[in-house]
């Protein structure tokens, strides 16, 4: 049994990610350690009971299975309540995941104008608190503080050097089409950190110019309208476009990544391992 309680120990790349994410849901990673299994490949998660955080190990339990089922994985709290076990990939909670990448490309990664009021309004306030900071230092806290609100920039990092696969045909056409989402969302988030590196750019270059901030978020506001409605009607359209059909009936078109891995499936036995 490997033990991790940091992401450079010798661990699966299972267990890196398990960690990960419930380091990110429990900021006190010292509370939290992950160890894999000896048998089945799944991973064991567990709190330490002297340096636990303030909430109750039933809240952090519920809260590090949400996160994890968020993933597709099936993970079950132990009746001590003194952690979890992840058993394997869940089909159920991988359709969850699709759900929720696709009600992140139509709803907030759709919306450009929240994003760039936040990011004028956020680069206006580091400016004021911060007067010798540099452009360099406000265009970075900036996206972080969007990477924040946009929440899969964390979440998609999390999973950094992770393979997955399944040798069941069904949760391998599900893993597929959730990896062509994924894709999708992290170009969408980056775009919009684009669009805020630009923003808070402007932001400061105007305030040094005027000394005003009010003034000058308004003129960055004013100046951005044009290409923040533009980039509303390309998201739009690329909705509405004649795509290829989606893997999943009601899902988005398929790009030729996942229906490239789709056909590439070949018949396992149900008896099959759940990891590979």
């Amino acid at each position: 049994m490997t033990l991790i309680t940091n992401p450079a120990s010798s661990a699966s790349a299972l267990a890196v990610v398990v960690y990960r994410v419930c380091n990110r849901a429990v900021p006190d990673a010292s509370a939290v350690r992950v160890s894999d299994l000896t048998i089945g490949g799944g991973v064991r998660v567990w709190l330490e009971p002297a340096t636990a955080p303030s909430p109750s190990n039933w809240v952090i339990c519920h809260r590090l299975t949400r996160q994890l089922q968020l993933l597709g994985l099936h993970a079950e709290i132990e009746r001590d309540l003194q952690g979890l076990v992840v058993l394997g990939w869940s089909l159920p909670f991988l359709k969850h995941r699709a759900r929720q990448l696709r009600s992140a490309l139509h709803h907030r990664l759709a919306d450009f104008t929240t994003t760039a009021r936040a990011a004028v309004v956020h680069a206006a306030q580091v400016h004021a608190r911060h007067d010798a900071v540099g452009e360099a230092s406000v265009v970075t806290e900036t996206c972080d503080f969007i990477g924040e609100q946009l929440r899969w920039p964390g979440r998609l990092a999390d999973l950094d050097g992770w393979h997955r696969h399944s040798d069941l045909p069904d949760l391998q056409i599900a893993l597929a089409h959730i990896i062509g989402l994924e894709a999708k969302v992290a170009q969408a988030c980056n775009e919009h950190l684009v669009y805020t590196r630009v923003l808070a750019t402007s932001v400061c270059r105007h305030i040094t110019a005027a000394g005003d901030h009010r003034e000058a978020q308004h003129r960055v506001l004013a100046a951005a309208a044009p290409w923040l409605r533009a980039s509303q009607m390309l998201a739009h359209s690329r909705q509405r476009k004649g795509d290829p059909l989606p893997l999943v009936p009601g899902g988005p078109p398929a790009t030729l990544t996942e229906r490239l891995i789709a056909v590439s499936v070949t018949p396992h036995s149900e008896r099959a391992a759940r990891w590979s």
